[in-house]
C-alpha cells in the first residue's frame, strides 16, 4: 500500500474544503523552537555562580539529611566542594548558560563536575538552578560530558530518596549497580 498524501494547514484555517474533497484529519502538528542552553567549559568567573547553585540545590545528600548538621554548614560544604574542583586539574567542569528573555543574554543555570575513570564518566556533582529545572539541562550537561570525554558509560551516585535524580538517570538508561548505607559519627 502506498503512503497517503499529506497536506498541512494552519490551525486557524477552515478545513471544510479539504474534508469535502476526501481528506481526513489525522493530527495536529506542533512545531516548537527556542534558544537552548549553551554548554561550555568553566571559567574562573563562573565560580561564584556555581557555588550559589550548589548551596541552593542539595537537600537529599547525606549532610542535609543529618539532623546534627546545620543546613548552612551543609550548604557551605557543597560550595567548598565546588571551589576545590575549580582548583583540581583532574576534574572537568561544564557549565550551562541558559537564555534570559528575548534580549539574547545568557545566565549560568547549572554545572557538572566530573572525572573519567576507565572510559567511564564519573559525575562528582551536578546541579541545576531551581528556576531552570525540568528543562533538560542536566541531561544536556551529561551528554556534553560524554561527547567531550569520549566515554560511553556514566556513573553517578544519588540518594534513595532523590526521586528527581533517579528519574534523570533512569531516563538515560542507567541502572542501580550498588546500594550502600551511609553512617555518620
Amino acid at each position: 500500500m502506498p503512503l497517503p498524501e499529506c497536506k498541512r494547514i494552519d490551525i486557524a484555517s477552515n478545513p471544510a474544503d479539504l474534508l469535502a474533497d476526501g481528506w481526513r484529519e489525522i493530527e495536529i502538528l506542533e512545531t516548537w523552537e527556542g534558544r537552548a542552553a549553551r554548554i561550555r567549559g568553566h571559567e574562573w568567573e563562573d565560580l561564584a555562580e556555581c557555588e550559589r547553585i550548589a548551596r541552593a540545590s542539595f537537600t537529599y545528600d547525606r549532610l542535609h539529611t543529618d539532623e546534627l548538621v546545620a543546613v548552612q554548614e551543609a550548604d557551605d560544604a557543597r560550595a567548598e566542594w565546588v571551589r576545590r574542583a575549580f582548583l583540581d586539574n583532574e576534574k572537568t567542569i561544564l557549565v550551562a548558560a541558559g537564555p534570559i528573555g528575548s534580549q539574547g543574554t545568557y545566565s549560568l543555570n547549572g554545572f557538572m563536575i566530573y572525572s573519567t575513570i576507565r572510559h567511564t564518566l564519573v559525575i562528582d556533582m551536578i546541579a541545576v538552578d531551581s528556576g531552570s529545572r525540568g528543562r533538560g539541562i542536566a541531561k544536556l550537561l551529561i551528554g556534553a560530558g560524554l561527547f567531550k570525554s569520549g566515554c560511553q558509560r556514566v556513573r553517578a551516585g544519588t540518594q534513595e530518596i532523590n526521586d528527581p535524580a533517579k528519574a534523570l538517570y533512569r531516563g538515560l538508561g542507567m541502572e542501580i549497580k550498588k546500594r550502600q548505607r551511609t553512617f555518620h559519627r
